[in-house]
């Protein structure tokens, strides 16, 4: 799933995954057991009405795909494209992350024992930003804007190293 040709962002380690769509839409797929068999279970949701619609079941992953193919081409081609979006994060895409990051820096920080005032810490952590490519921040911004998952917390974790390797490449 992560090498996938589409923006999958793994939510829950190897059981949940999940892809932004077209406007407010996203899909998750995921690992689960449907009167006995375990199976794979593609979901259509918007962020409005979080329970979504499931759109296939199958042992067969393959099967899945083709039917959320067939159902959703143009979110997947949406999503191809998006996920290989080269330019660099724009202002707008590196301030939405920081208002939705912003309460974890103090947590980070302490951690890190980072001995710097906060507002300077927060340029290393854009600096970060700005340089990431669009495909890897829109899939960081699925994330956030999903809540609390295991790509949010790996992709804010490998943020905030790579500003303190700033920080102290700086010093």
């Amino acid at each position: 799933m992560l090498r996938n040709k589409y923006p999958w962002a793994m939510i829950e380690t190897s059981k949940v995954w999940g892809m932004p769509g077209l406007s407010d839409n996203y899909f998750i797929l995921k690992r689960t057991t449907y009167r006995g068999h375990k199976l794979f279970e593609a979901s259509h949701h918007t962020f409005q009405n979080k329970s979504g619609t499931v759109i296939h079941r199958s042992a067969n992953l393959l099967e899945v795909f083709a039917a959320l193919k067939t159902k959703y081409s143009d979110h997947l081609q949406y999503a191809e494209k998006r996920n290989t979006f080269a330019r660099k994060a724009t202002p707008k895409q590196v301030a939405y992350i920081m208002s939705m990051i912003g309460y974890k820096l103090s947590y980070y920080m302490q951690t890190k024992r980072i001995d710097i005032p906060r507002e300077e810490f927060e340029e290393h952590v854009a600096e970060v930003l700005k340089n990431e490519k669009q495909a890897i921040i829109c899939k960081f911004i699925f994330a956030l804007r999903l809540g609390d998952n295991d790509y949010e917390k790996l992709k804010c974790a490998q943020v905030v190293n790579n500003a303190v390797k700033r920080l102290h490449e700086n010093i």
